[in-house]
């Protein structure tokens, strides 16, 4: 299988999404099962604190939510993403 169509596979049914809204001074995210369920909402600020809280939610939610693992994705808005993106990509594997 490509690269490609391995990072474009379907997320599987024991996956949580995790959405992130990015904004310029604080971030909000939410967790979604596959069957629907929501997670409770994280506001968290632009900074390494915020970063963290955003790691802890994500690891919890996956938990509280029933599933094995986790998967966040945000809308490009300028560059107020990348500080976030900068900070996942250090600190954890990218596969």
């Amino acid at each position: 299988m490509s690269r490609k169509a391995r990072l474009c596979s379907p997320i599987h049914p024991n996956t949580i999404a995790i959405g992130v809204d990015v904004a310029k001074e604080t971030f909000e995210a939410r967790a979604l099962s596959s069957d629907g369920r929501l997670g409770r909402r994280l506001r968290f600020g632009c900074n390494h604190a915020g970063f963290e809280s955003l790691r802890v939610y994500c690891e919890g939610s996956t938990q509280a939510l029933g599933g094995a693992e986790f998967v966040v994705a945000m809308e490009p808005t300028g560059h107020y993403g990348a500080a976030a993106f900068g900070s996942r990509r250090r600190s954890c594997s990218m596969s």
